[in-house]
Order: C-alpha cells, then sequence, then structure tokens
C-alpha cells in the first residue's frame, strides 16, 4: 500500500517566473564585480533559499494543532515552496483555507523582490501534484507553466478560470474580494500585485516601501522606452500600482503628500 508521502495529491499550485532574472545573471557574468547586480541577486535568493524551509519574519497566516508534546505551529493551508533558478513553484491543499494561503505566499514573496527592483509574472491553477521536498510534477504544475508562459503576459499572477468554477465563486465574493484579486480586459483574475500594509520589514514604513517601488518601476519604464514589448508590461505594472494607491486613498487608508512620485 502507498503511503501518503508517496502519492499524488490534488491541489493549487503556482507558477512564478522572477522576470528579468536572466538579463541580470548576464550582467554580472560580463563584469565579475560585487556591484548592484550581484547584491540583488544574492538578496532575492537568500529571502527564496530561507522561505522555502521556514516562513521569513513570521508564519504568514498560522494556525496551532495540537500534538503530544503540546501545541504546534504551522501555516493555513500547507503552503509549500519550491524554487530553481529564477522560477518559483508553490503550492497548497485544494480548500478554500489553502487557497487564502497560498494567495499570503504569493503577496509576501512579490512584496519583497519589488523593494528590490524584482518583479513577477506567473498562473495559479488546480490539479494533480506531488510535491515534496524539492521533488515536484504533475499535469497542474504543467498547466500554470503554460498559463504564465503563453496568457499571463504582463507582470501578474493570473488565476486559471477552473478556479473560479471550483469554488463557484462570483466577483466580489471572498477570496475573490477587491483587495487581494482584480478582473482585467482580457477576462482573467488576478492577484493584485500589492496588498495593503504587505511590505518587508526592512522596507520601512509602507509609505516608504511604497515610494521606492515606484522608483523601481520608474526605472523599468525609463529603461525599456524604446523596446514596446516590454515597456508594455512595466506600464500595465504602472497603472496597476496608481490604480491600488488611488484606491486605498478613496478608502481614506492613505493621504496624497505633495512629495508622492505617483502624483506626476
Amino acid at each position: 500500500m502507498l503511503i501518503r508521502d508517496e502519492i499524488m495529491e490534488e491541489r493549487f499550485v503556482a507558477f512564478i517566473d522572477i522576470l528579468g532574472f536572466k538579463e541580470i545573471v548576464r550582467n554580472i557574468e560580463a563584469d565579475n564585480t560585487p556591484d548592484i547586480y550581484l547584491r540583488t541577486i544574492k538578496s532575492v535568493l537568500n529571502f527564496m533559499d530561507e522561505e522555502a524551509h521556514e516562513p521569513n519574519y513570521c508564519s504568514d497566516l498560522p494556525i496551532y494543532e495540537k500534538t503530544e508534546d503540546g501545541f504546534m505551529e504551522k501555516e493555513l493551508g500547507d503552503p509549500r515552496l519550491t524554487y530553481v533558478s529564477d522560477c518559483i513553484i508553490i503550492s497548497s491543499e485544494p480548500t478554500i483555507d489553502g487557497f487564502k494561503g497560498l494567495s499570503r505566499k504569493i503577496h509576501k514573496i512579490t512584496a519583497d523582490l519589488a523593494c528590490d527592483g524584482i518583479f513577477c509574472r506567473g498562473a495559479i491553477t488546480k490539479g494533480k501534484l506531488f510535491h515534496r521536498g524539492r521533488i515536484l510534477f504533475g499535469s497542474s504544475y504543467i498547466r500554470a507553466f503554460t498559463l504564465e508562459e503563453e496568457v499571463a503576459i504582463y507582470p501578474r499572477i493570473i488565476i486559471d478560470p477552473e478556479i473560479i468554477e471550483f469554488f463557484e465563486l462570483k466577483e466580489g465574493e471572498m477570496p475573490l474580494a477587491p483587495a487581494s484579486f482584480g478582473l482585467d480586459k482580457d477576462g482573467f483574475y488576478y492577484q493584485r500585485y500589492w496588498t495593503w500594509y504587505l511590505s518587508p520589514p526592512h522596507a520601512g514604513s509602507f509609505e516608504s516601501y511604497l515610494h521606492q517601488v515606484y522608483t523601481h518601476i520608474e526605472k523599468k519604464i525609463n529603461e525599456f522606452k524604446d523596446t514596446p514589448r516590454i515597456l508594455e508590461k512595466y506600464k500595465w505594472l504602472e497603472q496597476e500600482f496608481k490604480s491600488l494607491v488611488s484606491w486605498w486613498q478613496d478608502l481614506e487608508f492613505m493621504e496624497l503628500e505633495e512629495n508622492d512620485l505617483w502624483l506626476v
């Protein structure tokens, strides 16, 4: 009889591509000195390595399970993470709690990498998957990879329509609330790139974090101003950033300051 660790499970799975990673590596190889490119890549890989074994900062959505030795802290939805070079794969149990845990993990990762000027694109789907440690295979993983590569296009994490059907959700219903998910012009739901007050501790205040991120976005727009195919991706991200900030302001979560970069 197969034991649990030897069977494939039904799970949510997200495939996330770290954009611009290959270009950073090429820059390092061209000039192998301890400059900003090397510091950036080390920061990203250190964060991912730690997150793969134990959550950075603290458990994202902690729950407590009673055992013979007392209470044990776990993460909601049993999220598991594997990363290989410029790709991140995260899976979770196929429940509302699993989807929440997966979504929170993605928000945390994309928020942290954005602070380094690194942005992501990906897709979330559901299906059969074997995901134990660094061993990972299954049709759901292949589908998530295909959606990221062929459909996502912009720096966004899209949601497979089959997940919407699985939960029988309508727009605005949890977990597809506007604070966490948006409906794009092409009909795909996507995970909002930032969520209110979720930012890495090392970035300082949330307002300081937003300024750092927006500076990185504008730098990308200027860098690729003569490359339309890439420029449109970062223009999309700029619009996503501004729409979220505008929404937070409408809700009176934050106020405009005269020196806010996104007013220009």
